[in-house]
């Protein structure tokens, strides 16, 4: 795994989303004893997973003594030798899923805690990426934004090729060129809404983003913040056991970033393209299928 952008700042820190379930495509990703691993943890054609491949993206941007992985209790088998390569304080354990808002803003916390100054590129962990030195180009360019205007979160936005479905989508204020304020973040529209943004312009949204530490907590602070003081509580602890994290989570509400906070904050948000990358998320059957047709991938004999 490579390492670039082992730089001496301090500064630039990875998020890895590592705790979904994948329901919609459990029945497509079992062990050879039939157990339904989750999506993240799954290696296509038995080579590496998708949390593997998102390492190797992240290690482009920032160490990995500055990667942080927010994962599921459950999930233990599965993250424990795949994140073998973090230190152990950076890998968070959720005790619930309380929906991406919070699974975003407990890591993000977690590097205010030790570095007030982060910049933080959010990363999940179910994409494929045909082409990764485009994708990482635009995330460096979104770092380079945010250094310059530390107020802005950047999207890392993806030219559709036809419509999808299930994706949020995101209307640059001006022409396609450098990074553009976002003049409207439309989450999962229906088909006909959906076409007219795209036919408008629109980009859609990978749910790669950079922001400074302090504004993606703002943010939140701002459009959902319940969510934003139970955390807070958890931050500013000086004891903080499992059982007071749990506690905290039991009556958090669940909080979808893209819904309550992205459609809700669009004066703070800017965007990047990332052009011709072949980007796909794997969350649905019909994609998994085209991903593996496409690379001749077997199912079958998947581990």
């Amino acid at each position: 795994m490579t390492q670039e952008g082992n730089d001496s700042s301090g500064q630039r820190w990875v998020v890895l989303l590592a705790a979904g379930e994948g329901s919609r495509v459990r029945k497509l990703t079992s062990g050879p004893d039939g157990e339904e691993i989750p999506k993240q943890y799954y290696a296509w054609g038995g080579v590496d997973s998708m949390l593997r491949w998102t390492m190797n993206r992240s290690a482009a941007v920032a160490p990995l003594n500055r990667t942080v992985a927010v994962v599921a209790g459950q999930h233990k088998r599965w993250w424990k030798d795949q994140l073998r390569d973090l230190p152990g304080d950076n890998i968070l354990v959720q005790p619930k899923n309380r929906g991406t808002g919070a699974g975003i803003l407990f890591p993000v916390l977690e590097i205010l805690r030790r570095d007030p100054e982060a910049t933080v590129a959010v990363m999940p962990t179910d994409h494929y990426v045909e082409h990764e030195p485009r994708l990482q180009s635009a995330i460096r360019e979104a770092f380079e934004a945010v250094n310059k205007d530390r107020k802005q979160v950047v999207l890392v936005g993806i030219e559709p090729r036809q419509w999808e479905n299930g994706y949020g989508w995101i209307v640059p204020s001006g022409p396609p060129r450098g990074i553009q304020r976002v003049r409207t973040f439309v989450e999962k529209p229906d088909r006909s809404k959906g076409r007219k943004l795209m036919q408008s312009g629109a980009l859609m949204n990978s749910f790669i983003f950079v922001g400074a530490a302090k504004a993606i907590h703002n943010m939140v602070a701002d459009t959902a913040p319940e969510v934003a003081r139970r955390l807070g509580i958890w931050q500013q602890a000086v004891q903080r056991t499992a059982a007071r994290l749990e506690s905290l989570y039991e009556a958090m509400p669940t909080c979808d970033f893209s819904r309550e906070v992205l459609e809700r904050s669009c004066a703070s948000l800017a965007v990047v393209r990332a052009h011709n990358c072949e980007w796909s998320d794997l969350g649905t059957p019909d994609r998994v299928l085209r991903y593996t047709q496409r690379n001749g991938i077997d199912l079958a004999v998947s581990v």
